[in-house]
């Protein structure tokens, strides 16, 4: 059989969970404190000649990506972590960033006494546009500057969610001796 090729560049990786990633069925985290981390997607691959870049991959759970049928979070603090789609490649698509704090995926989650603050989910920036008249890549979306969740039932008390940010990816550059339509700008959701 003959071999097929793709001008297009490959999407960039996933990242999850910069400072801790979890997969369990029960989590029960109590007094727990995680700063300073970053889930940074990979960025696209470049296409053949600049023609069709790859997407920037997803970034989730810049503090905490956790995914679990039951979880329990008490006197915990996350703050200054960040979740950063990848950049697009040559008209590919910025990624999407969720849970610059925490990404969860959960049917029943309860948070008592904590702070999620300063935290950030930022989209990756849309390629620019190819040669020839090719448009340039749509910035990434982000959802939920300091938590973004998934789950049947959500229970908080005496938490502080506060001074974090959702900033969708600005849109590409069009380029090239052709030049292109510049790229949209991504959706921005839950500060």
């Amino acid at each position: 059989a003959g071999a097929t090729s793709s001008s297009k560049g490959g999407v960039g990786g996933a990242a999850q969970g910069g400072g801790v990633f979890t997969i369990s069925e029960t989590v029960l985290v109590h007094n727990c404190d995680i700063r300073n981390n970053t889930a940074q997607g990979g960025a696209g691959g470049l296409g053949i000649n600049f023609l069709g870049g790859g997407d920037g991959g997803t970034g989730q759970g810049g503090g905490w990506y956790v995914a679990s049928e039951t979880g329990t979070f008490s006197s915990c603090e996350l703050r200054h972590n960040a979740a950063h789609g990848g950049r697009g490649w040559s008209s590919g698509r910025g990624g999407a960033a969720h849970g610059g704090g925490v990404y969860i995926i959960s049917e029943r989650v309860k948070f008592s006494n904590c702070g999620i603050h300063y935290s950030q989910a930022q989209g990756g920036i849309g390629g620019t546009g190819g040669m020839g008249g090719m448009n340039a890549g749509e910035g990434g979306s982000a959802q939920g500057g300091g938590l973004y969740m998934t789950s049947d039932t959500g229970m908080f008390a005496d938490c502080e969610i506060q001074y974090n940010t959702a900033q969708g990816g600005h849109g590409g550059n069009s380029g090239g001796a052709i030049p292109g339509n510049g790229g949209e700008g991504g959706a921005a959701k839950g500060g």
